[in-house]
């Protein structure tokens, strides 16, 4: 037996929220959590510095005595890679061979090239090729350093020149001289302040927002479910911002129409209703004159029913606002219409004298 698949599009609607309501507060606080993320990266690169600061002058004021030494001796042909220290070493290098350069490591070249520059009062060139962060555990872990380390330590891969022009490759392991760093306390501080207490204001303020917003639409759609119940319901207040002002302009001569429309149907009807009486008066006068008995009964009943609808569609219409108002009535003037009807059946019928009564509506 076959089976229907469900509607790819009911299925993707599925998962959005089914109001408007819950729409809008979800576009709004997703767009404000992605801009929050993005500004986080922000954030990160500040810390970055923060956490790169110290290694790398540091790095920059050890690098410097090693040139200010290297410099005022000449340098014997030959000459291979030097290990100024564990974690310090250089080798001399033909040519530069520049690398591509993250671009928040401009910060601590410069950050480099001034402590060198300091220390041998001259500056040199520098070329930073690449950022190691390694963890309290000695472990290469950018973001851990960045984000729980208290002493993390950073690695630094270089090509500087020194004053004969002569380019070497320094590679060089630098920490934060002897300071902890309260990371831990400074991520847990900006995730409270920063997407708790943020976040927390900016979802309380979105849910303001669009209920603010979306609540002309609800007195819009409350409207059009009492205007289905009562078509003489109070009309919408026209206030707000301009296209909801039009549009509840819009329902109330929606609203205007159909009544003009609903009481001009209503006038007609009872105005036919009101107009069928004096012919079934006069159905009822000719049937009397019928001899067949059983002939007379039914055409009898149908006048009798025919005279219930019309009484009926009357009765409505006058219990109804906006039937046609009751109007007062001759007595003479009905009398000359019945004598009228009467004599069109066949009877003589005479009016003598004048009553001049009029009977109030």
């Amino acid at each position: 037996m076959c089976e229907a698949m469900p509607d790819a599009g009911v299925a993707r609607r599925g998962r959005w929220p089914r109001t408007l309501y819950g729409r809008l507060v979800l576009v709004l606080v997703g767009g404000m959590l992605l801009a929050q993320l993005l500004t986080g990266t922000i954030w990160f690169d500040v810390r970055y510095d923060q956490v790169n600061e110290v290694p790398a002058r540091v790095a920059g004021v050890e690098i410097g005595r090693w040139l200010s030494t290297l410099e005022a001796m000449p340098l014997p042909a030959g000459s291979k890679a030097v290990q100024v220290r564990p974690g310090f070493e250089a080798r001399p290098i033909a040519a530069p061979d520049p690398v591509p350069q993250a671009f928040r490591d401009a910060t601590i070249e410069r950050a480099i090239a001034d402590a060198i520059a300091v220390q041998i009062g001259a500056p040199r060139t520098v070329h930073l090729q690449h950022v190691a962060l390694h963890d309290d555990h000695g472990r290469e872990a950018r973001v851990a350093a960045v984000f729980g380390a208290r002493s993390p330590e950073a690695r630094y891969e270089l090509q500087l020149a020194d004053a004969q022009g002569r380019w070497w490759q320094v590679s060089i392991r630098t920490g934060q001289a002897g300071m902890h760093l309260q990371s831990t306390r400074a991520t847990a501080e900006y995730v409270l302040r920063i997407y708790g207490l943020r976040m927390g204001l900016i979802l309380l303020l979105s849910l303001w927002v669009v209920h603010w917003l979306v609540r002309p639409p609800g007195r819009l759609s409350e409207a059009a479910e009492a205007l289905g119940r009562d078509v003489n319901s109070p009309p919408l207040d026209i206030d707000g911002p301009r296209e909801v002002r039009r549009a509840a302009d819009a329902f109330n001569r929606m609203q205007s129409k159909l009544l003009a429309e609903f009481d001009s149907r209503e006038q007609l009807l009872a105005a036919v209703s009101h107009d069928l009486r004096s012919p079934l008066t006069r159905l009822r006068l000719r049937a009397e004159r019928i001899d067949d008995p059983a002939l007379r009964a039914r055409i009898d009943s149908d006048i009798v029913q025919m005279q219930s609808i019309t009484d009926s569609i009357l009765d409505f219409f006058q219990g109804r606002a906006g039937a046609p108002a009751l109007e007062p009535v001759d007595l003479d003037a009905l009398l000359v219409a019945i004598a009228a009807d009467l004599t069109e059946t066949g009877a003589e019928v005479h009016i003598d004298g004048r009553g001049r009564i009029v009977v109030p509506a």
